[in-house]
């Protein structure tokens, strides 16, 4: 009787090391992978921050190895304006917007518009150097080129805004035919009055209540007393860039 005691407790003892074997080993394996999850994370951080494919090759999980290479050779190949660099992106959808952004920034600088045929779809890269160059020359007529509605509101209401500024007069903001586009032109120019003028009652006259209710933050948040002029001046004048 004692001997089959003595057996049932060895039994239970043996399952007993087994299980906490096992749970252990689970443990480890779930550490090693919080581990080796944190240690690619900090990889690819890296690698993006500094724009460095080798941190990218330290990453163990194959397919966030490529994502992260991919992600660095988009970057580059932007930075640099290289499209050939492009061609290292293993994901097609990101090859070819890694592609587009730069004919269409190509396209933007040189203010040539035919630049963008090379893309299979043109008309978004054509809108953005029309929207450019009518806001630059301050010509309206550039704006009809656009074909989607909203982006030609837009540039509609910054080449009347760029108007206003440039004759400080309101009146251009009134050639706008949509009631909604007047409104807009004429708050981004009382925004902008306001913080060139540092003079908080001209928000006062701005219609819409988001915008109005932010002018005068520039002003609640004084710049401080021992700032030299030439530190304050230079604040203020990122200020008005803000807005620009």
């Amino acid at each position: 009787m004692l001997k089959n005691i003595l057996i049932i407790i060895s039994i239970l003892f043996l399952v007993g090391c087994s299980c906490t074997i096992q749970e252990e080993d689970e443990f480890d394996q779930k550490y090693n992978i919080c581990i080796q999850g944190c240690e690619n994370t900090f990889h690819r951080e890296k690698a993006l921050n500094s724009r460095d494919l080798e941190s990218c090759s330290k990453i163990s999980d194959p397919k966030q190895q490529n994502s992260c290479k991919s992600s660095v050779n988009y970057v580059l190949a932007v930075r640099d304006q290289d499209e050939s660099i492009c061609n290292n992106i293993i994901t097609k959808d990101l090859q070819e917007d890694c592609s587009s952004m730069i004919i269409t920034q190509k396209a933007k600088i040189q203010k040539d518009a035919d630049l963008c045929n090379q893309l299979t779809n043109p008309e978004s890269c054509k809108e953005e150097v029309y929207l450019r160059l009518a806001v630059q020359d301050t010509n309206i007529e550039l704006c009809n080129k656009i074909q989607t509605l909203e982006s030609l509101n837009d540039c509609l209401v910054k080449v009347r805004f760029q108007q206003t500024l440039n004759n400080d007069n309101i009146i251009y903001c009134d050639k706008l035919t949509n009631p909604s586009l007047i409104t807009k032109c004429k708050d981004h120019f009382y925004y902008k009055k306001a913080i060139d003028q540092q003079d908080e009652t001209i928000c006062q006259n701005i219609i819409d209540e988001h915008q109005r209710f932010s002018c005068p933050t520039p002003f609640i948040l004084p710049l401080p007393n021992n700032m030299d002029e030439k530190t304050k001046a230079k604040r203020f004048e990122e200020l008005k860039n803000l807005n620009k």
